[in-house]
């Protein structure tokens, strides 16, 4: 019976060292596991944040866009308006009409000449 007695002992010892050496495996896989889950939240922040400076970035870029747009689009109104001006200032010119700087008529236009005898 003591013989029984110490080869049980032996055994249940010899299966809890094992038991430690595995349980001591998983600690190591799951604190490897915890440190990949932390790695990965951190790539993820990471990327998170580039990615909101890169929204910001093309926002301010649709925003200089636009801007852009709309003062080009205010120039070419402009030019429209000044060639449409000179158009009728030769225009006004031909028949002899004087323009002041604002554009308007500084005088009639000369009457015509009489006719010779």
């Amino acid at each position: 019976r003591l013989q029984a007695r110490e080869a049980a002992s032996a055994s249940a010892s010899s299966n809890e060292a094992d038991l430690r050496v595995k349980l001591a495996s998983l600690a190591a896989e799951l604190q490897l596991a915890a440190d990949h889950l932390r790695s990965s939240a951190a790539r993820e922040a990471s990327l998170c944040a580039q990615i909101e400076c890169l929204e910001a970035d093309a926002q301010q870029k649709q925003r200089a866009h636009e801007q852009s747009q709309s003062s080009l689009m205010q120039h070419e109104r402009a030019l429209v308006k000044l060639l449409a001006a000179q158009e009728c200032k030769k225009c006004f010119n031909s028949t002899g009409i004087v323009l002041n700087k604002d554009g308007g008529a500084a005088s009639p236009p000369a009457p015509p000449a009489p006719p010779l005898p």
